[in-house]
């Protein structure tokens, strides 16, 4: 796997405080690659989450950890918190890395842009594209598209969705339980009875059932990640495909090539430059085959988990970009070369099973997809802590499972 070379003539005295809101989950690969783009470049980087160890926290380019751990977007103490670690590290760059983070300095952002360097977005943006009913509002306020989507608190009103939409249908969770993290953010339907089933297991919360867009999982998923400066013009940005998920069909994205697809970046940049939107951003879009467009069903208003997809020959990506611009450096011109491919190692494999299972590739096909990968998410040379520890982590899980009963 070839590594990118570091960039030059970059003044890398500010430092950046890189944000995790979560002690559980992994396998942590977003908050890994962030890490290691700016202390590859010399930046002191410095992890602020509940826990200092980790599959990220292992990684050798972490100069230092601060103990936050918020526990729901109005807690009190998140910004005392947040506030504690800029005043220690005053004039960082803050990198949320996870939706209850990036929910946290938004709602905060003039109580802390005294203590760091953040983007100057408008009050209610973020918020905005977080919030899946209200990004499918705002998707056709912009002139582009969006699946039908409608949020539900009761059968009455999940029974009204479904009978205008065809199976199966995705579920999402509202923003609330998003930024609390509970649950699985978005799963699939595959009957009326498994939507009245997330109904009932609401118990009176509003869900959002959202038209899914058929298609081969390999071509219909792609993707947008940018970075815009403060006049919301894009300073940088690619575009590529998702080639697997885990759990598959509606996950994390596994696997990912690029690709220039100019009406993807099209789409995703006429929504966020409709509503002023500054930063890093991450987009999901699905080509709908049946009318040719292209849907946007996600967007992550801050460092997504992919974004080591995208570096262009010269080492630029989303996270430069972000640290260039905030330090009041300028952001070279840069593009990403088609076909340049990544993976998480640890997860990889869950989809290819998956997709073979469902016909939409053999055996053959899939480990040729994999030859020749340009980055992996927790493997490297140069730092090999995250790889070890996640495969540890990886086969303690599998051993878990073998002993626990399944299903006939």
């Amino acid at each position: 796997m070839r590594q990118q070379s570091p960039g030059a003539d970059i003044d890398t005295t500010v430092p950046a405080v890189v944000l995790r809101s979560q002690r559980a989950g992994f396998p942590q690969h977003g908050v890994l690659g962030v890490v290691r783009t700016l202390g590859r470049l010399g930046v002191h980087v410095v992890l602020a989450s509940p826990t200092a160890g980790g599959i990220a926290g292992s990684s050798r380019y972490v100069a230092g950890w601060e103990s936050w751990e918020p526990h729901d977007a109005d807690d009190p103490g998140a910004l005392v918190g947040l506030r504690r670690v800029g005043e220690t590290h005053e004039g960082a760059i803050l990198l949320p890395t996870d939706d209850l983070s990036a929910v946290l300095v938004d709602a905060h952002a003039e109580a802390l842009r005294d203590v760091f360097r953040l983007p100057s977005i408008a009050a209610g943006v973020l918020p905005g594209l977080v919030d899946k009913l209200s990004l499918a509002e705002r998707c056709e306020h912009a002139g582009g598209r969006a699946p039908a989507t409608a949020a539900v608190s009761d059968l009455d009103e999940a029974e009204a969705f479904v009978a205008r939409v065809a199976m199966p249908v995705v579920v999402k969770a509202d923003l609330a339980t998003l930024v609390a993290g509970v649950g699985r953010s978005v799963t699939i339907a595959t009957s009326r009875e498994e939507v009245f089933d997330a109904v009932r297991a609401a118990d009176g919360r509003r869900i959002l059932l959202q038209e899914h867009i058929p298609g081969d999982p390999r071509r219909v998923n792609w993707m947008f990640d940018g970075y815009l400066d403060a006049g919301s013009v894009c300073r940088f940005g690619a575009t590529g495909r998702k080639t697997g998920q885990y759990p598959a069909y509606s996950g994390m994205a596994t696997s990912a090539v690029s690709e220039r697809n100019d009406e993807v970046a099209r789409v995703a940049l006429a929504l966020l430059q409709d509503v002023g939107y500054v930063g890093p951003v991450d987009v999901d879009l699905r080509h709908d085959e049946r009318d040719g467009r292209y849907k946007i069903v996600d967007v992550n208003p801050r460092v997504g988990g992919t974004f080591r997809l995208f570096v262009a020959p010269n080492g630029m990506d989303v996270v430069r970009a972000a640290y260039l611009d905030l330090t009041g450096q300028g952001v070279p011109a840069s593009s990403v070369p088609d076909g340049r491919s990544w993976l998480v190692e640890t997860h990889v494999a869950a989809s290819g099973v998956a997709y073979r299972r469902d016909g939409w590739i053999t055996a053959g096909a899939w480990i040729r997809s994999l030859a020749g990968v340009d980055e992996g998410a927790l493997f490297s040379l140069d730092d090999p802590r995250p790889m070890l520890g996640a495969t540890g982590h990886a086969a303690a899980r599998a051993i878990g499972r073998l002993g626990r009963p399944t299903r006939g």
